[in-house]
């Protein structure tokens, strides 16, 4: 399995149903309380992406893309159209001189942080941050503590290893049901 460093086509992902999942278990004992167990500390996206009456040019794009990933074994860029950008984000130290990107998401006290690995270019510091920004990592070297700014991918897959597409008639595809999950780091 490998990273290709390529974006499903932005117009593909654009209409993705979904956004962020969990994992939970929960017991429920015999008087009737319950017992919770979260696995991720960290939400794991995923998106629905079907694709109805599509023309026969799209869906061929779409065919190759999919076969050059080999369904489910090679990751790439995906644009999540509900949350692809950042502003005034932490740089996260990770050794000296060394950071990460990051987004925050808070609501009342609670802070979740999400590590964002496929920045898109023209990355913007600010609060006294600086470096030079790896596009394919997401680490800052040579640089300083502060904020980030800019757009950024999600490191996704397929989850399916079949294409199940439907000739609709000559010149329209349909492909209902195509998941993509996001890969977490």
């Amino acid at each position: 399995m490998a990273y290709h460093a390529v974006q499903l086509d932005p117009v593909m992902s654009r209409g993705a149903v979904g956004g962020p999942r969990f994992s939970t278990v929960i017991i429920r004992v015999a008087a009737g309380t319950e017992q919770r167990q979260g696995f991720w500390s960290r939400p794991l996206m995923q998106w629905d992406i079907g694709f109805a009456g599509k023309s026969r040019s799209e869906m061929e794009t779409l065919k190759a893309f999919f076969i050059a990933r080999s369904g489910r074994l090679h990751t790439f860029r995906f644009k999540d159209w509900q949350d692809y950008t950042a502003v005034s984000q932490p740089l996260v130290l990770v050794t000296t001189g060394t950071y990460q990107l990051y987004k925050s998401y808070t609501s009342g006290s609670i802070t979740v942080y999400r590590k964002i690995t496929k920045p898109i270019s023209a990355i913007t510091f600010g609060g006294g941050g600086s470096g030079t920004v790896d596009y394919s990592t997401g680490l800052v070297t040579s640089g300083t503590a502060g904020t980030w700014s800019g757009e950024f991918d999600c490191h996704a897959r397929f989850d399916s290893d079949e294409m199940d597409m439907q000739l609709l008639d000559v010149e329209n595809r349909a492909w209902p049901r195509v998941r993509v999950l996001e890969i977490m780091e």
